[in-house]
């Protein structure tokens, strides 16, 4: 009877999976200066496969979202400079858009950038993790892995209610901080994920951050 109360006394001091994202979201919304390296392995539709990529980021949409390395060479670069995002894809082929997204998308930045960087830039879509549509209602529980890509974490593991199916999706805090590790889905029964390393605040960043590379402008296509 002792050894049950203590349990739950220990259970209800252990902050709610959804206190725990919410104080991580908060973590990276207040930053002004950031920088990591990104490890991907098949973590979305859009850029399959294994690459990496590190990003420099300043408060005001000024970033730098760079490939270090990619075993397909479909991934392209990002720059933004507080108004426009060029992405350079490979073949050097330029193109540019306003880097505020559209309503209801998620551009190619994001979605290799990942949660934090959508955090950092606060876009409508990664508000989506703790205000879902009511359609989509995300229900967080805490996951029972303690360990993950060899750091101690804390899982977070996102389902929907019937009759929608379980989206198969994890988001892996630091043990300890309010720091997110990296996310594993499973599509279609295979494991993608990306991992974030290397998490720096406030690193030296140059003022020129997010300008357009010097790439002679007879090799630029595509808008912009």
């Amino acid at each position: 009877m002792i050894l049950e109360s203590c349990l739950a006394l220990t259970l209800a001091a252990q902050p709610a999976a959804r206190d725990l994202l919410r104080q991580t979201y908060d973590h990276y919304r207040h930053l002004s200066g950031f920088s990591m390296r990104i490890e991907h392995e098949d973590s979305s539709g859009l850029f399959p496969g294994r690459y990496t990529q590190t990003l420099h980021w300043r408060r005001g949409g000024r970033f730098e979202l760079r490939v270090v390395s990619s075993d397909k060479g479909r991934v392209p670069e990002y720059y933004a400079d507080g108004r426009q995002i060029l992405m350079i894809r490979p073949g050097n082929v330029w193109s540019s858009e306003p880097l505020q997204p559209r309503p209801n998308t998620a551009p190619g930045w994001e979605v290799s950038g990942g949660p934090i960087l959508g955090w950092l830039q606060d876009t409508p879509s990664s508000r989506f993790f703790l205000n879902p549509p009511r359609e989509m209602a995300i229900h967080w529980e805490l996951g029972p892995r303690a360990s993950w890509h060899g750091r101690a974490v804390r899982e977070l593991r996102a389902t929907l209610p019937p009759p929608q199916p379980a989206p198969g999706f994890s988001l892996f805090l630091d043990a300890q901080e309010p720091l997110l590790i990296g996310g594993e889905s499973v599509a279609n029964g295979k494991i993608g994920w990306e991992l974030y390393a290397d998490q720096r605040v406030d690193p030296p960043l140059p003022a020129s951050l997010g300008e357009s590379p010097a790439i002679p402008s007879e090799k630029r296509t595509g808008g912009g």
